[in-house]
């Protein structure tokens, strides 16, 4: 299975992130592909502080190969195998623990590709910085709601501003569905949809209230 979205800059960069953070599940690897300044490592902290917003440094695990994050779910490993020279050593930072007891993150994934299970996900990031695009794979027995993402949740900055305006909403709408938040962006400020349960709670309450 495949979905192929449009990343022209870090605003659609987190985004994508963040929705895909929504539908994993403890056992699930991620491994980003693409070359340097690809928007690898942006990816990799939108999607770990959409699984918790209290995380708010996330170094690039560059030096330290691996970097570990506590969330409400479960841990998330962020690896960064650039510096490997063989695929054993990644069993001296824990790949195999990872592998079963989160979710993995892992930058540059084709150092350790004798390692890798065929059932993950694969992102590719390719492109010119406008013009980026992040091809998402998986295998196609997968029942996530990932697929169920629509590819046309990124916003194109030669859109009018009324077309921007309706694609935000349509992913503020997205987000509600699946109970999730959006990461803060310097780009924007105001992204956190308003949810109908909110305002569905204020009703119920003055329903009491007249009972």
């Amino acid at each position: 299975m495949q979905i192929v979205f449009s990343i022209p800059g870090v605003f659609e960069t987190e985004q994508v992130a963040a929705l895909l953070a929504k539908h994993v599940t403890r056992g699930d690897i991620v491994a980003l592909n693409g070359p340097l300044g690809a928007g690898k490592t942006v990816f990799a902290r939108a999607f770990i502080r959409a699984l918790n917003p209290r995380i708010t440094d996330v170094p690039s695990p560059t030096f330290t190969l691996l970097q570990t994050y506590e969330t409400p779910a479960f841990p998330v490993y962020h690896f960064d195998m650039y510096r490997l020279k063989s695929p054993d050593e990644a069993y001296e930072i824990g790949i195999e623990d990872a592998f079963v007891e989160g979710v993995s993150l892992i930058e540059w994934p084709e150092k350790i590709a004798p390692l890798l299970p065929r059932q993950r996900y694969d992102l590719t990031f390719t492109g010119p910085d406008n013009k980026r695009t992040l091809i998402l794979k998986g295998p196609e027995s997968d029942e996530s709601g990932i697929w169920e993402i629509p590819a046309d949740l990124t916003r194109n900055p030669d859109d009018s501003i009324a077309t921007q305006a309706a694609t935000l909403a349509h992913i503020k709408q997205h987000v509600c569905n699946i109970g999730g938040i959006l990461p803060a962006t310097e780009e924007d400020t105001s992204l956190q949809p308003t949810c109908p349960q909110k305002s569905h709670k204020k009703s119920l309450k003055k329903n009491k209230t007249k009972g």
